[in-house]
């Protein structure tokens, strides 16, 4: 289901798929931000997974080793 941005007569744009309206009078950057998020999950990409090759842990876990070692 490919995600479309559409402009809007109020100078705003929308995001949709055709089942529903993602978003309404949002700004162009968002919109697009919006639009590549939602043909990611639609490819397989699951926000907030850790699993992945670049699941190296928590953000804060490589400091949290560096100043034990100190």
């Amino acid at each position: 289901m490919p995600a479309k941005v559409r402009k809007n007569p109020d100078d705003g744009y929308s995001v949709s798929t055709p089942n529903q309206v993602h978003a309404k009078s949002t700004t162009k950057e968002k919109a697009e931000a919006q639009k590549r998020l939602l043909n990611a999950i639609d490819h397989g990409f699951v926000p907030g997974s850790t699993k992945g090759k670049n699941s190296g842990g928590e953000m804060g876990d490589y400091h949290a080793k560096r100043s034990k070692k100190s």
